[in-house]
C-alpha cells in the first residue's frame, strides 16, 4: 500500500509542484509567492490571494497581534482602485520570547490568505502590482517591502491547483476560518466573506 502511494504522488502530484510557475520575489530574508485559487476575479465578489512566506532560518514575521512588540504584514493591490484589502486569515501564531517581551509570529513558512473586495467597477487592465510591506526579525528587525508584478492570466490550471492544495492545507490553521462560500464549495476551501 506504501508503495502505491508513493507512485501515485510521484505520478500525479509531484508534477504540480515541478511546473508551477507562481509569481514570486526574493526579500533580504524571506521568498514570497502569491498562491491563487482561480485566474477570474468576479465582480461584486470577494477574491482570496493566499501571501506564502518562505522566512530564513532564525528569522520571524509576526502576526496580527504581535504582542509587546513588532508589526503585522499589511498588503496593498497597487494598479486599481477597484480592488480594496478586506482582511487576512491568520493561521496559530508561534510565541517568540524576545526576553523581556513576548511577542507572536511565525517561522520557516507561513501562508496568509488575504481576502479582497471587487466592486462593480473592476474592469481588467493586465497586469497587477501587489505590495506587501512585513517586518522581519532575527536578532534585530527590518522594514521589508516586496513588490510583485503578477498577471492572473498567466497562472495555468496547474498553478492554480498547486495553490489550492497549499492554501487548502492551512485554511483549518486559520483563526478566522468560516466555511466555504456556495460557489466555491466543489473547487476550493475559500472563506466566505461573511
Amino acid at each position: 500500500m506504501k508503495k502505491k502511494l508513493i507512485l501515485f504522488f510521484i505520478i500525479f502530484i509531484f508534477p504540480l509542484f515541478v511546473n508551477a510557475k507562481l509569481a514570486s520575489v526574493d526579500t533580504s530574508h524571506a521568498k514570497i509567492e502569491l498562491l491563487v485559487e482561480t485566474n477570474e476575479i468576479v465582480v461584486n465578489e470577494d477574491f482570496v490571494i493566499g501571501i506564502k512566506f518562505e522566512i530564513e532560518p532564525g528569522w520571524h514575521i509576526y502576526w496580527k497581534n504581535p504582542g509587546d512588540s513588532g508589526l503585522p504584514a499589511e498588503i496593498e493591490w497597487k494598479n486599481t482602485e477597484s480592488i480594496e484589502f478586506k482582511k487576512f486569515l491568520w493561521p496559530s501564531p508561534q510565541k517568540t520570547p524576545e526576553e523581556p517581551l513576548m511577542t507572536y509570529g511565525y517561522y520557516n513558512e507561513v501562508v496568509l490568505p488575504a481576502i479582497f473586495s471587487v466592486d462593480s467597477n473592476y474592469i481588467k487592465n493586465g497586469p497587477s502590482i501587489f505590495e506587501i510591506n512585513f517586518l522581519i526579525c532575527e536578532k534585530i528587525c527590518i522594514p521589508e517591502k516586496a513588490v510583485i508584478d503578477f498577471d492572473l492570466s498567466s497562472y495555468s490550471d496547474d498553478d492554480i491547483q498547486v495553490s489550492r492544495e497549499i492554501l487548502s492545507s492551512w485554511y483549518n490553521d486559520c483563526l478566522l476560518y468560516t466555511s466555504p462560500s456556495p460557489r466555491d464549495k466543489r473547487q476550493s476551501r475559500m472563506p466566505s466573506s461573511a
